[in-house]
């Protein structure tokens, strides 16, 4: 330390010299005024210089200038974050500055006093550029290495002590984020474990800046940033990667934790409380860092006692998303602790040339969906294969991003169904594992009597209206029912007032699985969904499970006795949902809604017990709104098909018949509504045609189109096929005028494709409509056997009794 007096007269005494030298500032630059940098790399983007003033007047000024550049002015602790002692600073020099030069740096910090005494001290500052810190890398205090040569000093005042690094004076010394760093910036995907043994804390809450007592190490490290404005020194720890700590007022109580270091805030996942730590005991802590595809980081951690084998799993693992810190530096950090940091092994990850772990499956089935979810031991990919067979035919589904937790929702099932199941996960690495075949069944709808209806008629079927206030109009468009509700009174069923309009069909109080679908997303003040009632108005009990926009487009579920309310949720949803779906079990309510009828979000499940003598659709309005609520369908899935929908019972079979003859076409359907039946040949209308029935004498592709106005199907295609037909003998396969064991030969020459028939119809002796084997055995048995000779006709020419597809093109018939 250099310290500099004002000129005195030299017939001053030594003593009057002494008192005016010890009004001079004094200035105490930390670890030397001769410091290295850059070797073996920079761990941060700041090189930080150390040091305290301190004077009797007090500090009126504190700069620095490098190598001769403007003056920066210091800020001067205490600050209650890194300038913890009176008089502390710490200048941050960026490493990209133009003016630090590879070489020797001179670094000047000045001081004025606050009787105007100034002083300096220069700082030599040799920075070794171009270097990156090696990795793998490690330290072993036992071979006595210099702190500075194996560990940057981020803040605080540490030496190199038996076993490790610790703070100076560690009684009066340790405070708020006393930090070392190693690695290089642009690390990734390694595995540190140092060794760190506690000695004291700081007991108690240390308030809101200042935390409590922790000890540990953080991954991904760059570099403080600024937490407040015009700050200096920057006091802001994020962004980091991840933090492995051991707090001792973690909400109240010693807790081990892993911290993610997000911008908007870290994000903590503890360990169990019963994980504690001992005084004077040396501990391994262990973390990985691991990038993901995507942007996501893998985080794992793990402590064990030193001498102790590792433990093979991770005691705390986490998949950050969308990860803004995934690269970076390890600093060891003791926020107000006495601990020694002891030797440091850091190593890249590497495949471990194993698959997941696949564990914690679990089944929600729901009917016509399913969400499976599952657990892996290491961040993976997931495929659910599913099917009614282990050949699990639906198109295979897999999950969004690598991760621990895993879930596949699958809809488009049937009710009631066994199906089959395997789940395939793979890690960064590609190595796969596959859970055996499970199989799970989905449950039916409960049997109900209630009426589906997809209102595109003109009234109503199966409803009545009940209208308390005799305001709202009702509508049939065509495809929907319309509710219009002025904006006053409100039309409400709510703290003991029955407003609501609604439709609504009478139940027999059984259990059921039933959805509505409306047309319109909804404004605000709006509302529009189901009713479920007792008989009568203030009698007994109301479920109410609506689409509500209230500042927000909600699902609101309000449980009343006598319309007054007894509980309720209102639970933020999709802006766009439109499908409600509610299943009742007894007093058990699942909820469930929908941007679109397939994709299903479990809403709540709740307990109430109630009769429900009526079930309604509503639409409703509380905040002076003018609502239109257009309902597109109402669906009992006991019977899900509408009443005003069309089924097609029967398609036409497409047929051969001979030259001049009809071929005679059919459909056969199912609907409430008069039905239009539409036939088309070759894909043209055939105008006038609009009977169930349709005879042809051309060949081509038929089909029909029925359509009652509400709801529309197409047939299959039947192919009619016209050949021309001459007379035959049945069982002269070879047409040589006889039925021998000749004829045996050609049906099995023409059915192993040996020859070519020219009459399908004389080799076909059982009429089956098929030429095959059978027909061979046939005449072997009418020759040999005595039995039934060939079908007509037989053993005269003839023609066909009977349509098929073969025909007849050649016979030695006149």
């Amino acid at each position: 330390m250099l310290s500099r007096c004002y000129p005195l007269a030299l017939a001053l005494v030594v003593a009057v010299e002494l008192v005016a030298c010890a009004d001079i500032p004094v200035i105490e630059i930390h670890f030397g005024l001769t410091q290295s940098v850059g070797a073996p790399g920079l761990p941060q983007r700041w090189v930080n210089v150390h040091g305290n003033v301190s004077s009797v007047d007090g500090i009126a000024s504190l700069t620095y200038t490098l190598n001769g550049g403007p003056a920066s002015s210091l800020n001067i602790g205490p600050d209650d974050r890194r300038l913890m002692a009176a008089g502390d600073f710490v200048i941050e020099i960026d490493k990209d500055d133009p003016n630090f030069v590879s070489g020797f740096n001179s670094v000047e910090v000045s001081v004025v006093d606050g009787a105007g005494d100034p002083n300096s001290e220069i700082v030599t500052i040799d920075y070794v550029s171009g270097l990156t810190w090696p990795m793998p890398y490690s330290i072993d205090w036992s071979s006595s290495p210099d702190l500075h040569d194996v560990l940057d000093v981020v803040d605080g005042v540490w030496e190199a002590v038996a076993g490790g690094a610790r703070l100076a004076n560690p009684a009066t010394s340790f405070g708020y984020d006393r930090l070392l760093a190693l690695g290089d910036l642009t690390w990734q995907d390694y595995d540190v474990a140092v060794e760190i043994t506690i000695f004291d804390y700081a007991p108690g809450y240390l308030g809101p800046t200042q935390g409590s007592a922790t000890v540990g190490l953080t991954t991904s490290w760059q570099g403080h940033t600024v937490l407040v404005p015009g700050e200096q020194p920057r006091a802001n720890w994020r962004p980091q990667g991840a933090n492995l700590s051991y707090d001792f007022y973690y909400l109240g109580a010693e807790r081990l934790y892993l911290g993610l270091g997000r911008d908007t805030g870290p994000t903590f996942f503890p360990a169990d409380p019963s994980f504690t730590l001992d005084l004077g005991t040396t501990y391994w802590f262990k973390m990985r860092t691991m990038t993901l595809p995507g942007g996501h980081t893998d985080y794992g951690a793990k402590v064990w006692e030193s001498g102790q084998p590792e433990p093979s799993e991770w005691l705390l693992r986490v998949v950050e998303h969308n990860d803004p810190q995934r690269v970076g530096s390890v600093l060891l950090g003791a926020h107000h602790v006495d601990a020694t940091y002891g030797d440091v092994v850091v190593e890249p990850v590497v495949d471990d040339m194993t698959g997941p772990v696949i564990s914690n499956v679990v089944v929600e089935e729901h009917g016509d969906f399913v969400r499976i979810s599952w657990t892996t031991d290491e961040p993976s990919n997931g495929t659910l294969r599913i099917g009614e067979t282990v050949a699990y035919t639906l198109p295979p589904t897999d999950t969004a991003v690598i991760d621990l937790s895993h879930r596949i929702t699958v809809g488009g099932l049937e009710f009631g169904q066994e199906y089959h199941f395997e789940i395939e996960a793979g890690d960064v690495w590609g190595n796969p594992s596959v859970t055996p075949d499970s199989t799970f069944t989905t449950t039916a709808p409960p049997a109900s009597t209630l009426v589906s209806d997809e209102f595109c008629g003109t009234g109503l079927l199966a409803w009545t209206f009940h209208d308390p206030l005799g305001d709202t109009t009702l509508n049939f468009t065509g495809d929907h029912l319309e509710f219009q509700l002025e904006a006053f009174p409100v039309h409400d069923y709510y703290l003991g007032d029955d407003t609501l309009p609604r439709i609504r069909q009478v139940h027999d109080d059984g259990d059921f699985l039933v959805e509505v679908e409306f047309a319109d997303i909804l404004s605000f003040g709006q509302f529009h969904g189901l009713l479920f009632e007792e008989a009568g108005r203030g009698v007994g009990s109301a479920l109410r499970v609506s689409l509500s926009h209230q500042g927000f487009v909600g699902l609101f579920r309000g449980s009343f006795v006598d319309v007054f309310e007894v509980s309720e949720d209102n639970i933020a949803i999709h802006a766009d949902t439109r499908f409600l779906r509610v299943r009742r079990t007894g007093s058990d309510w699942s909820i469930y809604h929908s941007t679109n009828g397939v994709d299903w979000i479990v809403g709540p499940t709740v307990s109430w017990l109630q009769s429900v003598d009526f079930v309604g659709v509503t639409a409703g309005n509380n905040a002076g709104e003018v609502h239109t609520s257009r309902v597109t369908s109402f669906r009992n899935y006991s019977v899900p098909t509408a009443p005003d929908g069309v089924t097609l019972l029967d398609s036409p079979d497409s047929v051969t018949v001979c030259l001049g003859e009809v071929a005679t076409l059919a459909v056969a359907l199912d609907s409430s509504l008069p039905t239009a039946i539409t036939w088309t040949w070759d894909g043209v209308v055939m105008p006038g045609e609009t009977l169930a029935t349709l005879e042809v004498s051309e060949p081509g592709s038929y089909a029909a189109l029925l359509d009652n106005g509400c709801d529309s199907v197409i047939s299959d295609v039947a192919i009619v096929t016209i050949v021309p037909c001459v007379d035959f003998v049945r069982g002269d396969a070879n047409l040589d005028g006889a039925t021998n064991l000749s004829d045996t030969i050609a049906i099995l020459a023409y059915v192993f494709g040996e020859a070519v028939a020219e009459c399908h119809d004389a080799a076909d002796v059982n009429d089956d409509g098929a030429m095959d084997v059978a027909d061979a055995v046939g005449i072997l048995s009418y020759l040999f056997s005595s039995a039934a000779p060939p079908a007509a006709p037989f053993p005269n020419c003839g023609a066909d009794p009977t349509a098929d597809t073969l025909g007849c093109s050649m016979s030695d018939c006149p």
